[in-house]
């Protein structure tokens, strides 16, 4: 990713680096903005990570992390795992609850980010709709993300059942709107 993006974007201030969230490289006080899209809930001390967002930004610098709301108000990732937890019946498959969809409580991340040592922590939960082509999605589900790797450490062959599963439980919003809820938090370093 971080390849893609530098040869996307050329310009003399912006630089792209790996970072561990929970151990950042950069100075104290060293930036405006931290900005985490979908990451959060993949920290395993999401705490700690957050009070490395708090300690590399200046006063009134803000940490902008946006994170799904609960998997039930998300129904194509929720049709996904339905599908392929009943191709794997027999066996636990929890992945959308233990990863994308972990994270998704308000309180607990409000509390999270109080105990980093934010002061201002804003959280506004966002309804928007995407349209859908069931193969479509159910290919980028299956063979496009970290989906994957679970469908594989269950069953090394059976990637192709996944999708064939997965653009079928799609069916029902195929070419159509279907909604998708997350969250937009801003926590904000107020000048002491």
């Amino acid at each position: 990713m971080l390849e893609f993006a530098a040869h996307a974007l050329t310009a003399e201030r912006v630089s792209f680096q790996p970072a561990d969230a929970q151990n950042l490289s950069f100075p104290d006080a060293s930036f405006d903005l931290v900005l985490c899209q979908f990451g959060v809930m993949f920290f395993p001390d999401k705490i700690r990570a957050n009070q490395e967002a708090r300690r590399v930004l200046r006063p009134g610098g803000h940490y902008l992390l946006v994170t799904f709301d609960q998997l039930e108000s998300n129904p194509i990732p929720k049709a996904a795992q339905d599908a392929i937890k009943a191709l794997f019946v027999h066996q636990q498959f929890d992945y959308m609850e233990r990863g994308p969809f972990s994270y998704c409580d308000p309180a607990q991340i409000r509390q999270d980010l109080l105990a980093a040592g934010f002061t201002g922590v804003n959280i506004e939960t966002i309804h928007l709709s995407t349209r859908v082509t069931s193969r479509d999605a159910a290919h980028g589900l299956v063979f496009g993300s970290p989906l994957r790797a679970e469908i594989e450490r269950h069953d090394p062959s059976g990637l192709d059942r996944a999708a064939e599963a997965v653009a079928h439980a799609l069916l029902p919003w195929d070419s159509k709107d279907a909604p998708m809820s997350g969250h937009l938090i801003t926590a904000t370093v107020h000048p002491t």
